[in-house]
């Protein structure tokens, strides 16, 4: 973006914006632009492109003696991984808690840690050392959203 228009009112309450994408210049000036808001409205014309992005990324920002007051930066959020039944990797083990079975499953390339639920038979599986951290196991969601920890899963029949 080249250049950016904020209209504001009396009290420095960001409006809305207009924003001059590639070459050229506005197609309208200020004053025509301020004729569809209501009397006292104001505006503020920023080229500077890192104080343009600042701004489109952040929110409450707000006009303060007709400067630009930016608010708090918003943080991208990554997208989450589908509610689905997956295989992760056990991590750890925590007896004492409610979803003792902490897994890792790895989605897009990024790595999610999730504390679930376990089945009697996991549960007496890792007991007896059948299962072990490191080991692939196979994890559903049930009808509530829940993790349940079900099965082990086996590399190869070996």
């Amino acid at each position: 973006m080249k250049a950016l228009r904020i209209f504001y009112n009396e009290s420095g309450v960001i409006i809305g914006n207009c924003g001059l994408e590639g070459p050229g210049e506005f197609p309208y000036s200020i004053e025509t632009q301020l004729e569809g808001y209501p009397e006292g409205m104001r505006c503020l014309e920023i080229e500077d492109i890192s104080t343009i992005e600042l701004f489109l990324h952040s929110e409450g920002s707000y006009i303060a003696n007709g400067l630009l007051i930016l608010g708090t930066p918003i943080e991208p959020s990554l997208p989450s991984p589908p509610k689905s039944s997956h295989i992760s990797t056990l991590v750890s083990v925590d007896k004492t808690k409610a979803r003792p079975a902490k897994v890792k499953r790895v989605w897009n390339g990024q790595d999610y840690f999730y504390d679930c639920f376990v089945s009697q038979t996991i549960k007496d599986e890792y007991q007896t050392g059948k299962i072990q951290v490191g080991d692939y196991l196979l994890v559903h969601f049930d009808g509530i959203g829940e993790q349940i920890v079900t099965a082990k899963v086996f590399k190869s029949w070996a």
